[in-house]
């Protein structure tokens, strides 16, 4: 189980969905976003970025 797992689905939903939990799950874009920042080819800083927000 990850800690950080309610943080991450926060950070990359897009709030004006509404979202009640994470049952709801997250759209394909969204998706492709979290993917692409945790892509071993993401730039650094955009990596940091996204950490910070998360922590």
């Amino acid at each position: 189980e990850n800690p950080f797992k309610e943080r991450i689905f926060e950070v990359f939903t897009n709030t004006n969905e509404q979202r009640q939990s994470m049952d709801e799950g997250i759209c394909f874009e969204e998706f492709l976003e979290m993917m692409s920042v945790f892509s071993e080819q993401a730039p650094r800083d955009l990596k940091v970025f996204y950490a910070f927000k998360i922590y």
